[in-house]
């Protein structure tokens, strides 16, 4: 049977997943922060340049009003499949830098005095995605944030016995590989919370570059270089990922939330 964790909730229970030796083997307890996901797509006649007009009022309303730092992005599909699952116009990542900072921006954007400018991104787009999940970095990035970017998404499955300990502790082994290798990229592992449904994996390896010349870089290390056999001995067998989906990101706000 799949292990699924489906709320941020559940990750409060994620150190009972491991063995104490597992947890011995951490130098610090992984630190979590929460995202949000949109997945939207454009009214009839709008295009991202509405959304810009609406994004560049709401990043002037946040500097006068807003109650709790917040960093956010637009993605646009680059590399995808014609999946029902990840079809979509235009995305948005939102990340607060704790829990308490989402629960006074959703409290104000929600119930508070957000409300009214929230509502204008709803004149531009219908988003049938809202989703939240736990992340933690894993590799820090060379350069962070960079105004344009390149995020790449993939679901990953843990084999039967493996934990979410497991599994974190080989994308950290990955991701010290890659940094050992001169990748510039950055790489996170998310944890599943709320708005996702019916779920079939276990996280999220979410890595972002600074530009294509870092995927191409990574790329060529990953294949000539032979890194798919260090891949090979830290995965096969442990953890499977499906095919990765690539996205042009932007940057529309820089609330100072650090990558790890």
């Amino acid at each position: 049977m799949r292990k699924i964790l489906t709320t941020i909730a559940a990750l409060a229970a994620l150190p009972m997943l491991g063995s104490t030796t597992a947890l011995a083997q951490e130098d610090t307890p992984p630190r979590f922060v929460p995202v949000e996901v949109f997945g939207c797509n454009y009214l009839k006649g709008k295009s991202y340049k509405d959304l810009q007009r609406v994004i560049d009022k709401w990043n002037k309303w946040m500097d006068e009003n807003g109650t709790a730092a917040y960093t956010a992005w637009t993605l646009v599909p680059h590399y995808y499949a014609n999946n029902d699952d990840y079809a979509m116009d235009v995305g948005w990542i939102g990340a607060w830098a704790d829990g308490a900072a989402m629960g006074d921006g959703e409290q104000q954007t929600v119930f508070g005095n957000g409300a009214a400018m929230n509502a204008e991104f709803f004149k531009v787009l219908e988003c049938p995605m809202h989703s939240s999940s736990a992340s933690t970095n894993v590799k820090a990035p060379m350069d962070w944030p960079t105004a344009t970017s390149v995020t790449i998404f993939s679901d990953c499955t843990l084999a039967e016995g493996k934990t979410g300990l497991d599994g974190l502790a080989m994308e950290k082994e990955w991701g010290a590989h890659l940094a050992a290798t001169g990748s510039k990229a950055g790489s996170w592992v998310w944890y599943p919370g709320w708005g996702l449904g019916d779920i079939e994996y276990d996280y999220k390896r979410v890595v972002g570059h600074a530009d294509y010349h870092s995927v191409g870089a990574d790329f060529e290390s990953f294949t000539n270089g032979q890194g798919y056999v260090k891949g090979a001995e830290i995965f096969a067998g442990n953890v499977s990922c499906n095919s990765p989906r690539v996205y042009n990101t932007r940057l529309v706000r820089d609330g100072g939330i650090p990558a790890q």
